[in-house]
């Protein structure tokens, strides 16, 4: 380490400039965590020469915005695995960053590092844990932290309290508990039992939105390596979350379609894209994601399911969502061509819903739109000759 450096950035400590310059100065060059001044931080803050957590507060870094924020912020990412302090000292910093960071989708880094600050040392999730049980501000939000990584230190110790929280927690409790149990793989038969157990009488409870939607992810996350024998089991649970029909738990399923669609047993996924059919057209997140778990089902193939979910979407007499809202998935039907849009084409022109055959005008066929040739083999659909007729009417009117 540069010895100049490292006076450098004991004197901006020593002059209150260091968080200036972490922000307006070492954050614009986004450094790699590896980089001699991320190190030289590090060292000064670790040998007691600087202190990098007690000069981030709420009000320190509100004058830093936009892209100078998210500066700083990657400073302080890149950092937070390599600094001895105390869960409570940097807890305390990332819950800072995070509220500073607001929507963004970058948001949440500073959690994944504190996460691996926290597997480096087998006394951290200890002290974590210790510091939800005595309400430290902010504490639980983290509980899911300290959950999966207690398990490698004291598993059955940890897992008594994750299993304790779903019935004695708060709701952050309850729902960080969830969150880990969906990330701890039951190891034997007994595990297994305990797991499902919990998750029915939850089920059972009529949790709240934001709750049941948790636990829908975790059933997706045990899904891809549950042993056959419980996968019924899984999917009875993750049924019965689903039709709750909440905002939250929407949200979720469409995101468990988009996102985990080949580890899905058919019986779920057919009750999973049902309940999409209420999806509000208000909710434009969930959309944007059910736009993406569209797509998905007619790159697998999957292209009747996706027609009936998406037809119900456009032309439900109370709160259509607009065609072209699925962006997303008008692509991928233009980019597979051939058959697959050939079929989606004649399927909606015997149909002949006018929301439906303007919608394919208007996302595969618009101005603007890379030029396609009209040319279907009508000899691979078994067509009447009134309906050749039809279709051709049909055609001439959507279409010019």
């Amino acid at each position: 380490m540069s010895a100049d450096l490292a006076a450098e950035i004991v004197a901006h400590a020593r002059a209150d400039t260091l968080l200036d310059a972490i922000f307006n100065q070492y954050g614009r060059h986004w450094f790699k965590d590896d980089d001699p001044t991320i190190a030289a931080l590090a060292e000064q803050h670790n040998q007691g020469a600087i202190d990098l957590l007690a000069i981030v507060t709420p009000e320190s870094i509100e004058p830093y915005k936009g892209s100078t924020f998210f500066n700083g912020q990657h400073v302080y990412r890149a950092l937070i695995s390599q600094l001895d302090a105390s869960a409570a000292d940097l807890l305390t910093v990332v819950q800072t960053l995070l509220d500073g960071a607001g929507q963004d989708m970058a948001a949440g880094l500073p959690v994944e590092e504190f996460a691996k600050w926290c597997s480096l040392d087998p006394a951290r999730p200890v002290e974590l844990l210790a510091l939800v049980d005595a309400d430290f501000p902010n504490a639980d939000r983290f509980l899911t932290i300290a959950i999966k990584n207690g398990v490698n230190v004291d598993r059955g110790h940890f897992l008594d309290r994750a299993y304790g929280f779903l019935t004695a927690g708060s709701e952050t409790q309850k729902q960080a508990a969830i969150n880990a149990l969906g990330q701890v793989p039951p190891l034997d038969d007994a595990d297994w039992a305990r797991w499902l157990d919990a998750f029915t009488a939850l089920v059972a409870g009529s949790e709240s939105d934001s709750t049941s939607s948790t636990m829908l992810t975790a059933i997706a996350r045990r899904l891809p390596n549950a042993p056959e024998k419980y996968r019924d089991l899984l999917a009875d649970l993750g049924i019965a979350i689903a039709q709750t029909l909440g905002d939250h738990v929407l949200d979720t399923v469409a995101r468990t379609v988009a996102f985990d669609l080949d580890h899905i047993p058919d019986r779920l996924l057919e009750a999973l894209l049902d309940t999409l059919r209420h999806v509000k057209a208000t909710n434009l997140g969930t959309i944007e994601t059910l736009d993406f778990a569209l797509m998905k089902l007619v790159e697998q193939g999957q292209n009747e399911r996706a027609r009936v979910l998406l037809d119900h979407l456009i032309r439900r007499p109370d709160d259509p969502i607009d065609a072209e809202k699925f962006d997303s998935f008008w692509y991928k039907v233009a980019e597979i061509g051939g058959d697959i849009m050939e079929d989606w084409i004649v399927t909606r022109l015997l149909d002949g819903d006018y929301a439906l055959c303007r919608a394919l005008d208007d996302n595969l066929f618009s101005p603007g739109s890379d030029e396609r040739t009209l040319a279907i083999d009508f000899t691979r659909y078994s067509l009447s000759d009134p309906d050749h007729s039809y279709l051709a009417r049909k055609a001439i009117g959507t279409f010019f």
